[in-house]
């Protein structure tokens, strides 16, 4: 029975360790499966991050198409912009260039109006408006007057010819016609500058005439420059407001495009978003699967560690039952031996039972142990499972998130595609926008011209207008002159220059005088600088803010100097204050100093050294030579500091004064002589110690110190002397 038994045994250990064997395979190909499958998804996570990262560079790239197709269209509407700004200044020298015109055509129409018509028989009228000829024949014509009027009929075929009733000669140079004058009876001979001579007479024609005829020439020239220019203007006018309408549509293409490349932008950028979370789960995933890789790792090991147990405990058996069969044989043979060799055996086979017990015991906890094992292995298959069942889910994810960056690539693309359009079409823009731009320096410069021409008109016509003035006195003062030589009233008319003999010498030096006062006249007059109507008015103004200024200077030199006296006296204040001060607290230290050290001196000096100013102290305890406060010891130092602390307490008190450990380094002696100073004083200032000295602490009125009790918390207790005496004294 006990051989059965140790069979039985082996049978159950063999199972259980080729249990074990079969699970630990198991765990081994659970394990290879683990890591096959990290392996594959760290390749799944590597693929992703690549995607990703592809995707981050095409969104960014769409990020820079969207940025470039802002800027375009920024460039765009600012191209609007600067074509609005040419279409307003091409409408301002538009109207500028009309009212140019408009004055000149206004200047021409006032000349032609201020030219008076000359006094002419009935029938000879249309000749002013149709008869334009050479000044010289103008000149000869001028004094010409009609004998009858009968020669005039109806019409200007009833005109006679003027040669046939005035003798006309015309004269190469003024040289050969004042030549003429000698031998001419009647008639008039004629140069082409316009000199005229008759019998007794030589007059030269009016230049006035013919500078008014110029002007005019000139200022129907430039008026039909102008409005040429004008309709050219006008002309750009409406090409820059095509071009603005057709840079108004591009505009809004360009925004319509830069809408969908944004929203495209969107797409691709939720793209990546998800692709950013599928590689998150991926890597959580990861994670798990490495979590559960250790896991049934470490069950492997328990496994084998197990096994080799069983092992063991399989050897220890295998002993046990070696020992177990001596045993049975020797009982077998020494079965007639006698009685107590029998009770040894039966004792052996007990323990062997016990061993086999054992065994059994070993054999159900491993056999709970595998059914542990198994339980374990099932919940990580089923964790393998919902793994895949999610990389399914992930790789779907993954394909979605494929789809919709490949539909984000063809909206990129077509963004790319609208943004070079736009590109084209700015450029285009530009284009249009540089030639409006020439076009536009051109109208100015054409302006420019045309102000400047009409700037020199203008000059002419004031100059003109000058002379002319000029002129006019001079008439008027040689009509004076007449008058008063010939003794005529004002009233009477002069007589005609043909009846009056003028003598050639007198008529030449007046001639002379009078151009050279005219000469005299112009020159001043150009050296005389533009004349300021409002000369006055800004004197007034300035003398006004001088008066002001200097008012306010006096002020601030006034305020100046009794911010200086101010600070002069506050100086001689504090070095009044400073020095009384000083002197009260050199004494209190004097006397603080000789009780805490029972003698000696001590006192508080100015510094004579300029560049360094400062207080210096000086003290020596009793029976001591000391050439500086380095050699005195810690004590005598802290004494020191405590009695000119002491004395400015004295002199200028506090509310009140924290002291830290001053008393450290004072024997019992002083410290009685330090809170006997310390008493003195708290009539107007509170002191607080901190102190570990038992002198001080047996001085002061309240104590408070820090305490820890059994539960070594600490807390803050406090205690009054004064009310602790009394309570002693009561309890006495």
């Amino acid at each position: 029975r006990a051989h059965l038994l140790r069979e039985n045994d082996e049978i159950r250990l063999a199972d259980e360790e080729r249990s074990l064997l079969a699970r630990d395979e198991e765990l081994a190909r659970v394990t290879a499966q683990l890591a096959t499958e990290r392996k594959q998804r760290e390749r799944e996570r590597a693929r992703i991050a690549l995607d990703l990262d592809k995707a981050r560079e095409k969104v960014n790239g769409a990020a820079r198409a969207v940025e470039s197709a802002s800027a375009r269209a920024a460039a765009s509407r600012n191209e609007l912009q600067r074509i609005d700004g040419d279409i307003s200044l091409v409408r301002g020298q538009t109207t500028a260039l009309r009212e140019a015109a408009e004055r000149a055509e206004g200047e021409l129409a006032a000349r032609d109006a201020g030219v008076p018509r000359p006094k002419l028989p009935a029938g000879f009228g249309w000749l002013h408006d149709k008869l334009t000829v050479p000044d010289a024949v103008a000149a000869a014509l001028g004094d010409v007057a009609v004998t009858s009027t009968k020669l005039a009929g109806d019409t200007p075929r009833g005109c006679r010819r003027l040669a046939a009733e005035v003798a006309i000669f015309v004269a190469e140079d003024d040289a050969a016609a004042i030549a003429a004058a000698a031998t001419l009876r009647a008639g008039v001979v004629v140069a082409p500058s316009g000199l005229l001579v008759l019998p007794g007479l030589v007059r030269f024609a009016d230049p006035r005439r013919r500078a008014d005829q110029e002007a005019r020439a000139q200022l129907r020239g430039m008026a039909s420059r102008l409005r040429e220019e004008l309709g050219g203007a006008e002309r750009a006018l409406a090409q820059l407001q095509e071009e603005r309408a057709s840079a108004e549509v591009r505009s809004g293409e360009h925004d319509e495009r830069l809408d969908v490349t944004q929203r495209s932008r969107g797409d691709a950028e939720r793209a990546v978003d998800e692709l950013a979370s599928t590689d998150a789960d991926v890597r959580d995933l990861v994670r798990v699967a490495d979590a559960r890789a250790t896991s049934v790792e470490r069950e492997r090991s328990e496994i084998l560690s197990r096994r080799d147990k069983l092992a063991s405990e399989r050897s220890d058996a295998a002993r046990v039952r070696a020992k177990a069969g001596g045993v049975f044989a020797e009982a077998e043979r020494g079965e007639e031996s006698a009685s107590d060799a029998h009770a040894a055996a039966t004792q052996r086979a007990e323990a062997a039972r016990l061993d086999a017990a054992t065994s059994e015991e070993r054999r159900s906890s491993s056999v709970r142990l595998r059914d542990t094992l198994d339980e374990q292995v099932g919940a990580a298959e089923r964790r393998i499972a919902a793994d895949e069942e999610r990389l399914r889910a992930l790789a779907a994810q993954e394909r979605d998130a494929r789809t919709k960056l490949d539909s984000t690539q063809g909206d990129l693309g077509k963004a790319a595609a609208d943004a070079r359009e736009a590109e084209r079409s700015a450029e285009l823009a530009r284009q249009r926008a540089l030639a409006a731009e020439g076009s536009r320096r051109e109208s100015e410069q054409r302006l420019a011209k045309a102000r400047e021409r009409l700037a020199e008109l203008r000059g002419e016509r004031s100059k003109l207008a000058v002379e002319e003035e000029r002129a006019s006195g001079a008439l008027r003062l040689l009509e004076e002159q007449v008058r008063a030589e010939l003794g005529l009233p004002d009233d009477e008319p002069l007589p005609d220059p043909e009846t009056i003999a003028i003598e050639e010498d007198g008529d030449e030096k007046e001639k002379g005088s009078t151009l050279a006062a005219l000469q005299r006249l112009r020159r001043r007059l150009i050296a005389l600088e533009p004349v300021n109507p409002l000369a006055a008015t800004e004197l007034a103004d300035i003398g006004q803010r001088y008066e002001f200024l200097s008012t306010q200077r006096a002020d601030l030199e006034k305020a100046m100097a009794d911010l200086r006296a101010l600070a002069d006296d506050l100086a001689s204040t504090i070095a009044e204050q400073f020095a009384t001060t000083l002197m009260a607290v050199d004494r209190e230290f004097g006397v603080f100093f000789q009780r805490l050290f029972n003698g000696g001196q001590a006192s508080l000096r100015t510094s004579d050294d300029p560049e360094d100013p400062g207080i210096e102290i000086y003290a020596r305890p009793p029976g001591k030579r000391i050439g500086s406060l380095a050699q005195l010891s810690g004590g005598e130092r802290a004494l020191t500091a405590t009695a000119l602390l002491l004395a400015i307490l004295r002199v200028k008190p506090a509310p009140f004064c924290v002291l830290d450990e001053v008393d450290a380094a004072l024997d019992e002696r002083n410290v009685g002589r330090f809170t006997q100073a310390l008493r003195e004083l708290t009539d107007r200032t509170q002191f607080v110690v901190i102190t570990h000295n038992r002198g001080t602490i047996e001085a002061a009125d309240m104590l408070y110190g820090v305490s820890m009790d059994d539960g070594g918390v600490s807390k803050v207790i406090s205690l009054k002397l004064s009310e602790l005496d009394e309570q002693r004294e009561r309890a006495g």
